[in-house]
């Protein structure tokens, strides 16, 4: 009977978790995922400002390549007409001029080589309240009867948005800056130009459109939600008039 009962091993209690620490386990893994959820959350608002951002910086970048390029190729003349800088409020500089294009460069039914092009900033058509970069791009008869009559400057004040010779080149384009260098030579044109466009994203185009003429508020804006791209180009020499 004595060795019967000493077989029996006494029972041990069974290992459980206390109220107390199936509360603190809950409260810590709930914590652990709110900040998880805050981080994927932070990261997700980080690439969406990236990706609104990237395309108006990515058409930008395109459209001062495209105004260098044909700065390259500009006719200027004694004539002012033949490189024409408006100067805008609020980065509100347009540009025009004449270019001379090689025939890859030219529909087929162009007359000559020589062109009208001009930059300017105009609100979009497509979203109410955003601003937007536009090309001119005249070529042919129309060119030569402006050079005839005198009347490029008339030929330049025709563009606008939606008319058949100007193209949407960038969206969200808060600012066109054109500043002229001059070389110290007499003539009345420069030597070089330097060029400045501001872009930004959608909602800050909509700000800067509700903050209208207040240059201290457009300043905020720009300074913490724009990006700059900026290029210095030389001109052609001046050239002879251009023969009617």
């Amino acid at each position: 009977m004595t060795s019967r009962l000493s077989r029996i091993s006494p029972r041990r209690p069974t290992a459980a978790f206390t109220l107390l620490e199936v509360l603190i386990s809950s409260v810590i893994l709930l914590t652990l995922m709110v900040l998880l959820l805050g981080v994927c959350e932070g990261g997700s608002r980080f690439w969406n400002h990236a990706e609104r951002r990237r395309a108006p910086l990515r058409e930008a970048g395109a459209s001062l390549r495209l105004i260098a390029h044909d700065l390259r190729s500009a006719v200027i003349t004694a004539d002012p007409s033949s490189l024409v800088i408006q100067r805008g409020t609020n980065g509100m500089d347009s540009l025009f001029f004449l270019v001379s294009h090689p025939s890859d460069h030219r529909p087929g039914t162009s007359v000559g080589d020589l062109c009208a092009t001009g930059y300017f900033l105009a609100p979009s058509q497509h979203d109410q309240g955003e601003q937007a970069l536009y090309r001119f791009h005249a070529s042919g008869h129309e060119v030569l009867e402006a050079l005839e009559s005198g009347t490029l400057l008339k030929l330049y004040a025709s563009a606008t948005p939606g008319s058949a010779d100007t193209e949407l080149l960038a969206r969200h384009v808060a600012s066109l800056d054109v500043r002229s260098i001059d070389s110290g030579s007499t003539s009345d044109h420069p030597s070089a130009l330097a060029l400045e466009i501001i872009t930004v994203d959608g909602n800050t185009d909509s700000l800067l459109a509700r903050a209208g003429s207040d240059w201290n508020s457009r300043e905020k804006l720009l300074s913490k939600n724009s990006a700059r791209l900026g290029a210095v180009v030389s001109l052609p020499p001046v050239r002879q008039p251009v023969p009617p």
